[in-house]
């Protein structure tokens, strides 16, 4: 997986988790994104990164197997994504992304 974090991404982990614990993390993007491709069972491949990117995640642009596009969201474990995606799932699509169903294939990841 070749791809390059937003240097926007890179500067404001180092200032919230610190130069080490940020790069520790960035170092293990590869890794992450592959098991969060992996666990959505819908073999998608990777078209570009989103940039110039939030400030707490890296988001992926994605294309399933079947054609569908889709975006993953990779964010450290202390980013505490769960009030963004309480609010996805109350919005549904309408007007905001969709989060993908468990049932379908969208499972969190640990990162």
């Amino acid at each position: 997986m070749g791809f390059e974090p937003p240097q926007r991404l890179v500067r404001a982990l180092g200032e919230s988790y610190g130069d080490t614990a940020a790069g520790e993390w960035l170092a293990g993007l590869p890794a992450l994104t592959e098991q969060a491709l992996a666990a959505t069972g819908r073999a998608p491949v990777v078209e570009r990164v989103a940039a110039p990117g939030g400030r707490s995640s890296l988001v992926l642009l994605v294309r399933g197997a079947d054609g569908t596009p889709a975006a993953l969201k990779l964010a450290p474990s202390g980013a505490a994504p769960e009030l963004e995606q309480a609010a996805l799932a109350h919005w549904n699509g309408w007007g905001a992304v969709r989060l993908l169903d468990p049932a379908d294939g969208g499972r969190p990841v640990a990162g």
